[in-house]
């Protein structure tokens, strides 16, 4: 990459990823504090990753309409895009079709 460890390029950028994971951190977490039943993730990796469920965002689809499928779409793509790039689905996929991949 051209930097050297003790660059201040380099330092800069460590602090502004360190910042940007605190934010999102933060975020993620107020997020979580909605509970288990509103909240659109289900937890996160290191802090600052959003693991969904899928199950639990059909059922709020389904409980909520189109108004809460919006929300939730607006959610996932602002945390993705202007988040870390990242997101996690669990139960995406049947454990009969996971069972198949894995024995592949």
């Amino acid at each position: 990459s051209g930097l050297k460890i003790d660059d201040a390029p380099r330092h800069k950028t460590f602090v502004d990823i360190s910042s940007f994971q605190e934010k999102e951190t933060q975020a993620l977490n107020a997020e979580l504090a909605k509970g288990p039943e509103k909240s659109l993730i289900a937890g996160t990796q290191i802090g600052c990753i959003p693991v969904y469920d899928a199950k639990h965002l059909e059922q709020l689809r389904a409980n909520g309409g189109d108004a809460a499928a919006k929300e939730a779409e607006q959610f996932i793509y602002e945390h993705f895009f202007q988040g870390a790039g990242v997101l996690i689905v669990k139960n995406a996929y049947a454990k009969e079709t996971m069972d198949k991949y894995n024995d592949w």
